[in-house]
């Protein structure tokens, strides 16, 4: 039998679609594509040929015939998940309508009364005798699930309803690709005509969210028996109008709006305060519906809702005016009744209790109940929940399962999850992640259908400030010391550090530091206690011990951002074996030490921020002479520990016994405790800095030299005679030159060129000349000249004037 199909040419009105698809009915997941019109036509313009003949097709079972035309199917929308199933169908991109009851002449009826694009091919059971068609209509908009009903029905009832399977309005229905019997014939046809609009469509009801409106077949009909059942039940009504009827039954609707209006008069029973009989409100299935005999009543004749019985008593005379034929939903009462339903606190909980309740079989932590709510949320005419920044801050305060559990920590300066979550079970504290976002967009819009990134984001952010905490600060504000001390000998007791005042203050200094910078982040304190002792003994396990959650010792580097970083979220930071210190230059190491406040942008932040200091700093090393710079090693309080006089190892070190140092810590803070040595102790502590400044080579050369006495006309000789002089001693000069004193003042350049015997044009820039002036600084008894504001003294016709360093002598007898 030779097939009638129609070859598809250029449309003029073209679009993509959305569909999924899947290889059988059985499928358990569907696959969601776009394509466009003319090409899924394309696809359906082409059958499957089938093995069996018609005859026998005719005779097997309805699950033999099942199997035999699942060739693979459609649904012609977008399917949540690819699953498909009632409730997961996110939109309809075409309509797909069975045209099980198709006259003869069916594609001549279609092209008279539709003026809209569309397409017809046979269905496996079609015979030309007995035309099986389906329909396939594109959209100009994708519609959702409860539009496409409304306008497959009206589609289809422009040409008759009894043309239609009944069940074909289904918007997940599946439709099998085109096969036919090996002997029947195959038949498609199409039309290229403007998209359907299904706004037009939809206009052409006057509610066409009411179901009763939508035209049905006579099969249909005959089912319906009853009043109630045409129209549905009303709790289950989308938007505004459902949310009213399952908050307020008929009996609660009248005694919370129209007490007036009725007395009870019975069980199910009231009458109408205006009416002339009694009883003539009756209630029906458990107060859903109230149909009115009494003549007088607004309602009379009629069967409402709850949300229709207030609307037509309390704004039903604002429709007065109106056309008969104007849409329910446009008429002032409504808009009114709706103005009301959605400002009114219990609706808004149902609404709540609603979305909750949906969302159980998603997560499986949901608590449903909204009895704990001291807000609720703004909600739009059609019953659903601004997508606003407010709203979305009044879900995450008030939500059970979201309430306190987003915070913005103050110490690591990130937002936090504080427990479990519906899309997270952990109950620690952990920080916000990307990922976190994610899950809490899909929560809220499977839960409240709110859909909007930016808002959700910026509602995080808000309600993380509005809960900001600070763990430290907490920490040490639950403290209560005790009265007994600990602090000062901890290094003492537990690394058997010498027992000395300048031992016990610079303890007690340096956590009392700590405390402060918490307290007061950003604070001066740009010292930096230094242990140095064998391996092994547990410097770096008591630091951490101490500062628990809040240690690191990360540190890599003390310049730039990455070294900013590191100190994020951290209150104790250990420099370990002073590796960072290490590879940085000496400036760069004291301005790192002594900053309070770190200016930096974060990855992925839009602006530079500052970040006060909130740590301290704790150095450990097993070398003696980690002091590399002469003038800032003043930054430093070296600390030596000694194994063999620890009172007690580390590891007996308990929990309670650190939460009292700490607590002992912030009592000092709160006496006011200064965070520096006073003089005398500086002075002691400069001595100790000194046993453990690494000593230049240069040292010892250049001490010789200096405490070698030289003859009193010294300024008079040449440098020639001078190198002379250093080299063989008296014998190089005269009698009259032979009296020697004790050198008081020199220059770097003296000793670059009289003592190591370099040319003075070898001296501008050179590191040489650095290193000696380095070695100057530590040379016992010689200080730099400060008897004038250049710092400088006269050295003859060899050097001039240049910078000094004197003797230890009364500088006022220097020239």
């Amino acid at each position: 039998m030779q097939d009638k199909v129609t070859q598809i040419k250029q449309l003029k009105y073209d679009r993509d679609v959305s569909y999924a698809y899947a290889s059988s009915r059985l499928s358990k997941h569907w696959n969601n594509h776009n394509m466009a019109w003319s090409d899924f036509m394309q696809k359906l313009s082409q059958t499957v040929r089938t093995k069996e003949d018609l005859a026998d097709y005719n005779k097997m079972s309805k699950s033999e015939q099942a199997d035999v035309k699942d060739v693979g199917g459609f649904v012609g929308g977008y399917l949540k998940e690819g699953k498909r199933k009632a409730g997961q169908v996110m939109n309809r991109s075409m309509l797909t309508l069975d045209l099980d009851f198709a006259a003869q002449d069916m594609t001549d009826i279609l092209s008279m009364f539709y003026d809209f694009a569309y397409c017809v091919y046979s269905t496996h059971k079609h015979r030309e005798i007995s035309p099986r068609l389906r329909l396939v209509i594109p959209l100009k908009r994708n519609v959702n699930a409860d539009e496409y009903e409304a306008v497959g029905r009206k589609v289809a009832d422009m040409v008759g309803m009894e043309y239609f399977d009944d069940t074909t309005y289904q918007p997940h229905r599946l439709m099998y690709w085109p096969s036919t019997s090996n002997d029947a014939e195959f038949f498609f046809t199409y039309e290229d005509l403007p998209l359907l609009n299904p706004d037009v469509i939809l206009e052409e009801y006057v509610d066409w969210t009411d179901t009763l409106e939508w035209p049905t077949s006579n099969r249909e009909q005959s089912k319906t028996k009853h009043l109630a059942d045409k129209q549905g039940n009303p709790e289950e009504k989308p938007g505004i109008v459902g949310a009213f009827c399952r908050a307020y039954t008929i009996e609660e609707a009248i005694e919370t709006f129209i007490p007036e209006l009725y007395d009870q008069h019975s069980t199910d029973r009231y009458t109408y305060h205006e009416g002339s009989t009694a009883g003539g409100l009756v209630l029906y299935e458990d107060g859903k519906f109230a149909y009115s005999h009494h003549n007088t009543d607004p309602i009379s004749g009629q069967l409402v809702n709850s949300f229709d019985l207030v609307r037509i008593h309390l704004y039903g005379a604002q429709d007065e005016d109106m056309k008969a034929d104007t849409p329910i939903n446009r008429l002032p009462s409504y808009k009114a009744m709706q103005t009301k339903a959605q400002n009114d606190e219990r609706v808004k909980k149902q609404l709540i209790t609603d979305k909750m309740s949906n969302a159980m079989d998603d997560f499986d932590v949901i608590e449903a109940s909204n009895d704990e709510w001291d807000e609720t949320l703004e909600i739009t005419s059609k019953g659903n929940f601004k997508a606003s920044i407010p709203n979305i801050e009044i879900i995450l305060r008030n939500d059970p399962n979201l309430k306190g559990k987003i915070a913005f920590n103050e110490f690591t300066k990130q937002i936090e999850c504080l427990g479990k979550t519906p899309w997270n079970k952990e109950s620690r504290h952990r920080q916000w992640q990307d990922g976190d976002d994610s899950a809490l967009r899909s929560y809220i819009e499977k839960v409240y259908e709110i859909h909007h990134s930016g808002k959700t984001k910026d509602a995080i952010i808000s309600v993380a400030i509005q809960n900001a905490y600070h763990p430290v600060r907490n920490y040490l504000n639950s403290l209560t010391w005790d009265g007994e001390p600990r602090l000062e000998r901890l290094f003492i007791k537990y690394l058997g550090v010498e027992d000395t005042e300048v031992n016990r203050t610079t303890t007690r200094k340096a956590l009392t530091a700590g405390v402060t910078r918490v307290m007061e982040p950003g604070c001066k304190f740009d010292y930096m206690l230094t242990l140095y002792g064998p391996q092994g003994v547990g410097k770096s396990a008591i630091l951490k011990k101490l500062g628990g959650a809040w240690f690191s010792d990360s540190l890599v580097s003390v310049t730039g951002k990455e070294a900013y970083e590191a100190l994020q979220g951290v209150w104790l930071m250990e420099m370990a074996e002073l590796a960072a210190t290490r590879k940085a230059e000496v400036e760069a190491i004291k301005h790192f030490i002594s900053k309070q406040i770190d200016r930096f942008r974060v990855a992925y932040g839009h602006y530079i921020e500052d970040f006060p200091r909130q740590c301290i700093f704790i150095g450990t090393t097993n070398k003696v002479d980690f002091l590399r710079d002469e003038t800032g090693g003043r930054r430093f309080w070296p600390m030596t520990v000694n194994p063999e006089k620890v009172e007690v190892k580390w590891s007996k070190l308990t929990k309670e016994e650190i939460d009292q140092i700490w607590a002992e810590a912030k009592h000092y803070y709160d006496k006011g405790e200064e965070l520096y040595l006073d003089p005398e102790l500086e002075e002691e502590m400069n001595a100790i800095q000194s046993k453990h400044t690494e000593e230049s080579p240069y040292v010892g050369i250049i001490e010789e030299f200096l405490n070698t006495s030289i003859p009193k006309n010294w300024q008079d000789m040449t440098i020639s005679e001078r190198r002379d002089f250093y080299k063989f001693g008296d014998e190089s000069i005269s009698e009259q030159s032979s009296e020697l004193v004790q050198r008081d003042k020199v220059c770097a350049l003296e000793i670059f060129v009289e003592c190591f015997g370099k040319d003075k044009g070898d001296g501008r820039g050179s590191m040489e000349l650095k290193k000696i002036t380095n070695a100057l600084r530590q040379v016992g008894n010689w200080q730099v000249y400060d008897g004038n504001k250049e710092g400088k003294l006269k050295f003859g016709k060899e050097y001039g004037k240049q910078k000094a360093y004197v003797r230890d002598v009364d500088i006022d007898d220097l020239i």
